[in-house]
Formats: C-alpha cells, sequence, structure tokens
C-alpha cells in the first residue's frame, strides 16, 4: 500500500512539468486559433493589415486510405487491438462508401460498434513536418449522429512532442454535425492548426471515445497551407471566406465590389459572387488609417447553364407525367436553371402568351388538351435547353399525385426485410402513412383516392384498410378527417407482371378543397405474417411529401412511449432519405372557380370596346360564354353565343346614347358601360 502511494507521488511529480507545459501549450493555441491567418503569416500590429481568402491553397499533406492496411508509419493505441481503428472499403451503392464525396476512393478508416465495449481508441498519423504557414486540416466524418453520439464522440488533437502531451482542436459533438440527425451521412470538417515553428514535426490523431455509439468512419484526410497567389478562380454562385493577419482586437472594413455583401465589418465575411468578371478587394484600419487594397484579386468565372424549371404549389404531376392546371387558369412557371443565365426564351405554345422572354411567366390556357413546353436559357459561357413533350396537361378533371417523372415505385424491404416492408407490414409499429398535398391552383371536389398494393398476404384478409382526408393541423401533421373510404385486403388490386393496377377508394361523400391537404392510410396489419403493401417511390434526395405515425419505439429494446407521433420520412432513421407515396386524388375543378388574378384585373383585360353610331367595335382578351348588349332602359340589343379571344363588331345597333354590355364568361358575369362617340 505505501509503496503504491509513494509511487503515485512520484509519478504525480515527474508529471508535473508536461500537465503544466500542455495547459500552457493550449493556452496559447486559443489565442493562435483566435487570429488563424490564411495569408500564412505571423500576426502584425502595423496599420498595414494583409489579408487572403480561404479559396486561395494548396494541399501540403493527404491521406485518402486505401485499403486494405492502414497507411505506412501511421498508429493506432488502444486497450484492444480487435477494436480499434483499421481500413476497409465499401461498393458505391453502400451509403458508407466515401465515393460519393471522392469517385476514385478505394478505403475508409472505421471504429466499428460493438455492444457494451469501452472505447478510446487512438488514429495517430506519421509525423508530419511544417512549413511554417498557417494550416488547416480537412477531413471528413461518416457517422450517424444519434446513434453514435447516444454513446461514444470523436476528438482530432494535435501533439507537438511527438505524442507526449496531446491538445483537443475539436469535438464531434461540439461542431456542425446535427447530433440529432437521425440517418447516415458525411460530414465534411475543417478545423484551423495552431501556428508551429517551421520544420517542427507534428503528429495529429483522432480519438473514438465512449460506450457503445455506432460506427465511425474517417476519410478525405488534408492539410491545406495559404498559395499566395494574386488571384482566386470561382465561378459564379460561389462563396469565400476572408482572413486578416491583424491581430488587435480593432475595427477591420471590408470592401467587395461585385460582391454579395458589398462592405463588411466583420473579421471573416463570407462573400459570395453571382456576376461574372474581375473584381478587387480592399481591408481598411478605421482607427489606423491604414489601407490594403489587392487589384483584379477574385476572378469569378461563368459556366455552362442547364435549363430546368417548375411549376407553382398546386400544380400537380398527372399519371404520365405531365403538369396538371384546369383551363383559364393562371399560374406560374419558375426558371431553376443552373449557373446564372442571363437571357430566357418560353415557347408556350396554346397558352395565352406562346412565347415568352421573362424568367418566371405567368399564364393560362384557354382550352382544354395537352400541350409541349420548352425553355431556353443562355448566358455567356454557352446556352442550354429543356423540352416537355406535352409537359402541361389542360383538363377540369384528373388524377393527380406527386410522384415525379424519373421516380421509381413500388414496396421495397426495409434493411433488407430485417424491419418488414415499407409502406405497409414492419416491425417499426407504423400505424398510419399520409401523403401531403398542396392547395389546388382551383376550389376543386376531391371524389377519391388511390392507391397501388403490391401485396396482401395477411392472416385476416376481410380486414378493412381505409382511406381519409384530412385538413392540415396546426403542427403541420394530418388534423381534422373530412371524408373516408374503406376497402377489405382481399379487395385490393395486385400487379399484373410488372404493371401496377389502381385500388380505388371513392368518397361516399366528396369534399370541396380549398387549402393543403391530406390523404391518410390506414389499417395496415403488423402481424407475424402479414406482408400487405402499397407503393410509393423509392427513397429520393428531396421534394419528399410523405409522413410516417408511429409510436417511439426503440428497434432494440421494443420499450415504446405512450404517445404516438407523426414524421417526416426524411426524419425516420431507416428511411434515410425523403420520399412520396403512390397515392393519387381525384379531382375537379369548380367550373365557376376564381382565377389567381382579382377580379379587377379581370374587367380591366377581358374586354375593350366603343360605339360609333349604330355600330360597336370591341376586342376579347379572354374566351366568353355569351355576350349582350342592353339599352340604358334594360332592352336586349343584341346576343351572341361562345366567343374566342380577337377583334370584332357588331353592326345595326339601334339608336341610343348609353349602352350596357354583359359578358358571361365561366368566372362569372362582367358589366360594362359604353357611350355613344357620335351620339353624346
Amino acid at each position: 500500500m505505501n509503496c503504491k502511494y509513494y509511487l503515485f507521488l512520484l509519478l504525480l511529480f515527474l508529471s508535473a512539468p508536461l500537465l503544466n507545459a500542455q495547459i500552457n501549450y493550449a493556452s496559447k493555441a486559443d489565442h493562435l486559433i483566435g487570429c488563424w491567418l490564411v495569408s500564412g503569416k505571423s500576426a502584425v500590429k502595423s496599420n498595414q493589415p494583409e489579408f487572403g481568402g480561404v479559396g486561395d491553397g494548396r494541399i501540403v499533406f493527404q491521406e485518402n486510405f486505401a485499403h486494405p492496411a492502414l497507411p505506412e508509419g501511421w498508429a493506432t493505441r488502444s486497450a484492444d487491438k480487435s477494436h480499434t481503428w483499421y481500413v476497409n472499403s465499401f461498393p458505391i451503392d453502400d451509403e458508407r462508401s466515401f465515393q460519393s464525396v471522392d469517385p476514385d476512393d478505394r478505403g475508409s478508416a472505421i471504429v466499428d460498434y460493438v455492444l457494451n465495449h469501452d472505447f478510446d481508441e487512438w488514429l495517430i498519423t506519421k509525423p508530419i513536418a511544417h512549413s511554417g504557414d498557417t494550416l488547416t486540416a480537412l477531413f471528413y466524418l461518416g457517422l450517424d449522429p444519434d446513434f453514435t453520439f447516444a454513446g461514444v464522440d470523436v476528438l482530432f488533437h494535435l501533439s507537438i512532442d511527438d505524442g507526449i502531451s496531446w491538445m483537443p482542436l475539436w469535438k464531434a459533438s461540439e461542431s456542425v454535425i446535427d447530433v440529432t440527425q437521425q440517418f447516415f451521412s458525411w460530414w465534411k470538417i475543417t478545423v484551423p492548426i495552431p501556428a508551429v515553428a517551421k520544420n517542427k514535426t507534428m503528429k495529429l490523431a483522432w480519438q473514438h471515445v465512449g460506450k457503445n455509439g455506432d460506427q465511425v468512419l474517417l476519410d478525405g484526410f488534408k492539410l491545406i497551407a495559404p498559395a499566395f497567389s494574386d488571384r482566386i478562380t470561382i465561378y459564379e454562385g460561389d462563396s469565400l471566406q476572408f482572413y486578416a493577419n491583424y491581430s488587435d482586437q480593432k475595427s477591420l472594413y471590408w470592401l467587395f465590389p461585385g460582391g454579395i455583401p458589398a462592405a463588411s465589418a466583420a473579421r471573416r465575411p463570407m462573400v459570395r459572387y453571382e456576376r461574372e468578371g474581375i473584381y478587387p478587394v480592399t481591408l481598411s484600419l478605421p482607427s489606423e488609417g491604414g489601407t490594403s487594397v489587392k487589384d483584379n484579386y477574385i476572378e469569378v468565372l461563368a459556366q455552362k447553364p442547364e435549363a430546368l424549371f417548375e411549376v407553382a404549389a398546386g400544380v400537380y404531376h398527372t399519371v404520365s407525367g405531365s403538369y396538371a392546371v384546369p383551363p383559364r387558369q393562371e399560374f406560374k412557371l419558375y426558371d431553376r436553371s443552373t449557373c446564372y443565365p442571363r437571357v430566357w426564351n418560353w415557347s408556350l405554345p396554346n397558352s395565352n402568351i406562346v412565347q415568352s422572354d421573362e424568367q418566371h411567366p405567368v399564364l393560362y390556357y384557354p382550352e382544354e388538351g395537352a400541350f409541349d413546353i420548352a425553355l431556353q436559357v443562355e448566358n455567356s459561357a454557352g446556352t442550354a435547353s429543356c423540352f416537355l413533350k406535352e409537359g402541361i396537361k389542360v383538363a377540369r378533371e384528373e388524377h393527380v399525385w406527386n410522384i415525379l417523372p424519373d421516380d421509381t415505385v413500388g414496396g421495397f424491404e426495409l434493411f433488407g426485410g430485417y424491419h418488414g416492408y415499407f409502406p405497409g407490414s414492419n416491425t417499426r409499429t407504423y400505424l398510419r402513412y399520409a401523403e401531403y398535398f398542396a392547395k389546388p391552383l382551383r376550389k376543386a371536389l376531391l371524389s377519391e383516392a388511390v392507391l397501388f398494393f403490391v401485396a396482401n398476404s395477411t392472416n385476416n384478409p376481410d380486414a378493412e384498410i381505409r382511406v381519409s382526408v384530412h385538413q392540415v393541423g396546426a403542427d403541420g401533421y394530418p388534423g381534422v378527417e373530412l371524408a373516408s373510404a374503406a376497402k377489405k385486403i382481399k379487395e385490393v388490386q395486385l400487379p399484373t407482371g410488372t404493371t401496377l393496377r389502381a385500388t380505388h377508394f371513392a368518397f361516399p361523400e366528396p369534399v370541396w378543397m380549398e387549402s393543403d391537404y391530406f390523404i391518410v392510410i390506414d389499417g395496415i396489419p403488423n402481424g407475424e405474417n402479414d406482408c400487405v403493401v402499397f407503393s410509393a417511390a423509392y427513397p429520393r434526395e428531396d421534394k419528399g411529401t410523405a409522413f410516417i405515425c408511429h409510436k417511439n419505439q426503440d428497434p432494440y429494446t421494443g420499450q415504446a412511449e405512450e404517445h404516438e407521433r407523426w414524421n417526416r420520412t426524411e426524419d425516420i432513421e431507416l428511411l434515410r432519405k425523403s420520399t412520396s407515396y403512390a397515392v393519387l386524388s381525384k379531382l375537379t375543378y369548380e367550373e365557376n372557380g376564381t382565377d389567381l388574378v382579382t377580379q379587377t384585373e379581370l374587367s380591366e383585360t377581358v374586354f375593350e370596346g366603343e360605339i360609333i353610331g349604330s355600330r360597336m367595335l370591341f376586342k376579347l382578351y379572354r374566351p366568353i360564354e355569351a355576350l349582350r348588349v342592353y339599352s340604358v332602359t334594360g332592352v336586349l340589343l343584341h346576343e351572341t353565343g361562345g366567343m374566342r379571344p380577337g377583334d370584332y363588331q357588331v353592326d345595326d345597333l339601334c339608336s341610343t346614347r348609353f349602352y350596357i354590355v354583359s359578358l358571361q364568361t365561366r368566372e362569372g358575369v362582367q358589366v360594362f358601360k359604353l357611350v355613344d362617340r357620335l351620339n353624346k
């Protein structure tokens, strides 16, 4: 006992200088990190500041972890060598593959999950000679944050004494990583390295520490130094962060002609450039009177665009992939082309405008039918175009959904079937499914929903699947139920070969929809021998409109919270990405619905006319169902049936001073008063 006590005191005495050195070193590092200089030079206190941009860099060291072994000279430190860092590779279709970031990647460094294991696993670089520049460490961590940080953490350390003492530079759970995110991602990490004397060697290390947690991957490690170039080249839309090497905490003032913002007083401003050109950057010290200017420092290049567009919310897709709009309903097309085009040329045959050079045109279609749509865009780097044959379907009644033309639709297994099938029978106790629909362009009658089933195996074929329509609640999830319909599981239609067949759920009492709504599906059984599955789009990166109601159940312990809850599909850990259900809504748009334009705008644009003697000359800007001309006393002088837009005249009207013109449109009745120019 006494020997152990004295040995402890001796170790404490011997380690004290090292502990003090580490504490002092950390304090110095905090200061140096606070004045991290991209220029790569020491902080100065003169009135001539120097500055640089984060894009002004060169790689001085990198390691991409080629399978099957750790890099030469690298080391691990662990109490259990069987559970420490090693290198492995994954096929490109595995979400853990780093090829999504680097197509040439051949492996990643990994620490695996081990149940109830106490981790303290270090991965240490070989000695790296420091160039004397200010360095930035760049690396990627692959992990599932909500699982990982429930048990372990990852730290990044620096040592300049061959690993005798280490200074922590970064901690995963305190970084930009969202610890609540419920799916695997590759997270890009940048960490400033404190200044180290030139030619001094250093080591860097990643420490995986904690208990349980989840698998962690590391890849794409680089050390980046400033390149001292006279120009940084970027592309339109890129952002740059600027840094100064002025160490005093006095005010700085930046000027960025051509940038957004154009001026800043921040110490490390982030600036975006959206127009091609060559721009200067100026940094001033207002209190010192010093100014530094780099002329022609930022070169912004244009890139050839890709022509893309989207439609307003409430414009759905038809089963054939066209955009569905009702006739005589104004809506907006939004240019979403990449790389900042300067010129737009829309071809919109059969619409009211036919051609447009606006970036986001507003249009409508007078008649029903299927019509082509094309967009050509241009900038200084080139032109691009996109064309949708019969891309617009104009009809008063249509089945619509949120499936995109390039989606793959069908049922699929959760984790290779381990958790069941989605959307349908599963061991994750998903209770209800909901598909969100944006507010229709015009008030519409919703009369049925349609599902496409791919399996209906169950112990109880007489059990019912129920489909209902709901308002959107205050929390953004399904609220008040408006209508419902049900079918027995044995009645649902299954595919014929590879062709999905529709199962119709007609609502006994159709409902008028003039706001956002949900179609909700429930009654899917989850018994041991149940496999009832309806179709969804396979998970995609974005634009998901699907929701799931489920129990808060731990998949390993089976413990569940008392209350159920709704989630978007991108929030569900097992789905990884968002999706949409293959749910069709049958909408019949109101005959006399109100267009997006106001009634005042309609009265100003639908009709222009004048009466000269007994003849009326007029122009119609919209289709009408009937035109009637009355005397001021109410006598009907003329009546004409349906008319298209165009120029017209009516002869031989009875002579009177005032005339009342009544137009019957599908939007309602509009009345105009005209005065005879020759009979005033």
